[in-house]
């Protein structure tokens, strides 16, 4: 993620049911996610609003996925893509 907040928590949501309309009440945000799940604990954002994460993900070649980074009040672009 790039441009978020500074120096705050920020999550990693994603779905592989698709795009959808999801209030997340705990962080006062809708995401554009169906059925949305946790995809990266709380990571803190570097003072430039950045967020990096690497994740293995098991042996799931070609399943679409779509991802949006998510901090209080405010979600990220979504994001659609297939794992490699």
């Amino acid at each position: 993620m790039t441009n978020g907040n500074s120096n705050v928590a920020t999550f990693l949501a994603y779905s592989v049911t698709g795009q959808g309309s999801t209030f997340v009440p705990m962080l006062n945000v809708t995401v554009d996610l169906a059925s949305p799940k946790k995809g990266a604990g709380r990571t803190i954002s570097d003072p430039s609003g950045n967020v990096v994460w690497t994740r293995p993900i098991p042996n799931v070649s070609g399943v679409p996925v779509w991802l949006q980074a998510v901090q209080y009040g405010q979600a990220s672009n979504l994001i659609a893509t297939s794992i490699q």
